[in-house]
């Protein structure tokens, strides 16, 4: 909360967003990686943010790596 004024609220998505010169917000990209899990497309950020609330982890990076024999997905 008062992120940028007071009374305004922040959520993380993982999306970076672009603001035009006439006020327009436009999608630009995901921060991390994606994939997709049970037909549900998932932010490696997400997972970590999971992980880092267990009280015996302190820091965590999460990232996509190829398995052999399955398709990209994202």
């Amino acid at each position: 909360m008062n992120v940028f004024e007071k009374g305004d609220v922040y959520f993380n998505t993982g999306d970076l967003m672009k603001v035009d010169t006439q006020g327009f917000v436009y999608f630009q990209d995901r921060i991390g990686d994606t994939f997709r899990w049970k037909g549900e497309n998932v932010a490696t950020t997400e997972v970590a943010d999971i992980l880092i609330m267990q009280d015996f982890i302190k820091e965590a990076n999460v990232y996509g790596v190829k398995v052999p024999g399955k398709i990209p997905v994202c």
